[in-house]
């Protein structure tokens, strides 16, 4: 209600505008940029009984032609404000999340648009990951770790002779565009970002975890390292307490798979047969399935996957699917704390 309310002059947030003088009025930021409306942006959207919390609210957003939003009067009644026309209400949810996805009605989905809001491309990894490691700067900046500095006014965050991120804005660009740009400056802190990376883009082929995942591992890794974890200690601890449990839900051929990319972090070859051995023992539609999801993530530059034929999976194609670890001993350790979460995972029978 005051976010339709906010759209017309005379509204202060609490007193409505008389309905026979509404006009609408321009927002105008505090730099002076002006919008066509306020909108309202209701985060996790399935959270609740959004059905019932919307009420009457259902019927406005109907498709009338003149839609109206009833507003409580001080006497007990109600009005009948008009609904802009270019008023939007946008709603986020995890997709992913079937159990609150299936609590909105279908009377209510009619009633919105749904757009995919996929991870960013493997093209833009180095500028997601700058972004990532700059949110989770912030957000451990506040506990006031030392060496840890912060500023998101500046556009900078650093961890003391370890690495920096600084924000880059082009405003004199057609489309005016923010970046982010790391500076690792630590060769196992480098080490560890690109193994995190490896693993995160391997886990990405099974489900699409956002930037907001790889940020809390940036966090618990940074922070780990700060009280005096080693570089592989702080990110396996990281992964265990912060990835792991998400990566229950995948079928148990896709967690072995990820086993043998920790395993053989740094060898495409070995980790190839082994795919492919995991591959070769599934059940015909299940090994198709599997591959499909391989192929949806393939190079043009090696030979394509035959979803049909797990012997179609090149070392080409696994180096560029999986990564492949060349910074020497191997920053995850395959016995650590993750990787035994994982196993676990595997290994579990249902009832």
């Amino acid at each position: 209600t005051r976010a339709v309310l906010a759209n017309y002059r005379g509204y202060d947030g609490e007193t409505v505008p008389a309905l026979d003088r509404l006009q609408r009025h321009e927002p105008v930021d505090e730099q002076g940029r002006s919008y066509r409306g306020i909108w309202l942006v209701i985060d996790e959207f399935t959270r609740a009984q959004i059905a019932a919390a919307f009420g009457s609210l259902l019927t406005t957003l109907g498709g009338q032609r003149a839609p109206t939003l009833a507003v409580p009067t001080e006497d007990g009644g109600e009005c009948h404000v008009p609904l802009p026309r270019d008023f939007r209400l946008i709603g986020t949810l995890n997709s992913f999340d079937r159990h609150f996805l299936n609590q909105m009605s279908e009377a209510m989905k009619r009633r919105f648009a749904f757009i995919d809001i996929l991870p960013p491309a493997r093209s833009q990894a180095e500028q997601e990951q700058a972004l990532a490691i700059f949110r989770a700067l912030l957000r451990i900046g506040e506990s006031r770790i030392a060496g840890v500095a912060a500023d998101e006014a500046a556009g900078v965050a650093a961890v003391e002779g370890v690495l920096e991120v600084r924000r880059e804005e082009s405003p004199g660009e057609p489309q005016a565009r923010v970046r982010y740009r790391l500076e690792v400056h630590d060769d196992e802190a480098r080490a560890a970002l690109a193994c995190f990376w490896r693993l995160f883009s391997a886990i990405r082929l099974y489900r699409q975890l956002g930037t907001a995942q790889a940020e809390a591992v940036y966090a618990a890794l940074l922070t780990g390292r700060a009280i005096g974890m080693s570089w592989s200690s702080a990110l396996d601890a990281a992964l265990a307490d912060t990835l792991a449990d998400q990566l229950q839900v995948l079928t148990r051929d896709e967690q072995h798979v990820l086993l043998a990319a920790i395993e053989h972090a740094a060898d495409p070859h070995a980790l190839r047969e082994r795919v492919v051995a995991i591959l070769k023992r599934l059940p015909g539609p299940r090994q198709t399935a599997h591959l499909s999801q391989l192929k949806a993530h393939e190079t043009a530059d090696a030979p394509g996957i035959d979803v049909m034929n797990p012997d179609s999976l090149d070392v080409e194609q696994v180096r560029h699917l999986f990564g492949e670890d060349t910074g020497g001993p191997a920053i995850l350790p395959p016995n650590g704390l993750f990787a035994g979460r994982l196993r676990a995972f595997a290994s579990e029978r249902g009832l």
